[in-house]
């Protein structure tokens, strides 16, 4: 049986390889993909947080709103949630384009992001990863070894 701080890992090693994929992106100039990476970043983030309070969401993109109810009694999470809802604004848009209005010319993101776009996403996508990852460590030993929490016992 799986344990809710494996799945929190796993969420948390997946937000850092799209990390790693949006510095990569937007170093590629691909700046809509780069804001794309950021996204999936904090939601995996946010997810991971949701594990540990025993809410699994899979099929939802949009987890701002339940990761603040969850973790309301954290003074950071509002901040979090809000930092976070900017790039869920972004959601989809980021990956595809929009035509459903003919009176308009498609809208494509690969030519309607800039560079500064990605960089603030990016930026986004850090605070929330390190701020979550190093609240899920100090309050529920998430990504601590066996051998780190031995340690700890023993001081």
């Amino acid at each position: 049986m799986l344990k809710h701080k494996d799945i929190a890992i796993a969420l948390l090693t997946e937000a850092e390889e799209d990390i790693t994929s949006a510095k990569l992106l937007l170093d590629g100039d691909v700046y809509s993909r780069s804001i794309s990476s950021s996204q999936h970043a904090v939601e995996k983030t946010l997810k991971a947080a949701l594990v540990m309070k025993d809410i699994i969401i899979t099929t939802e993109h949009v987890v701002s709103e339940d990761f603040f109810i969850a973790y309301q009694d954290w003074e950071e999470s509002i901040k979090i949630k809000r930092v976070v809802q900017t790039l869920e604004r972004e959601g989809t848009k980021t990956e595809y384009p929009l035509f459903r209005r003919t009176d308009l010319p498609i809208w494509m993101p690969s030519k309607s992001y800039a560079r500064e776009d990605a960089v603030e996403a990016l930026a986004k996508a850090k605070y929330v990863f390190n701020t979550v990852s190093e609240y899920l460590r100090k309050q529920y030993q998430v990504g601590e070894t066996e051998e780190d929490g031995e340690e700890k016992r023993e001081e």
